[in-house]
């Protein structure tokens, strides 16, 4: 699909998509961080609650 988007828009598309891309999967990573931490948390407080 790269090479599509180069031969119809050229390299600047197919650079800008990459980019996006990867801006897109660091914002999606770094909320997965701190979806964990809260659930890490959760749990914690769940197993301190059954002791």
């Amino acid at each position: 699909m790269i090479g599509q988007l180069v031969d119809k828009y050229g390299w600047g598309a197919s650079t800008t998509t990459i980019y996006t891309a990867l801006a897109l999967a660091v914002c999606l990573l770094i909320y997965l961080l701190f979806e964990e931490r809260h659930i890490l948390r959760m749990e914690e407080r769940a197993n301190a609650e059954h002791k």
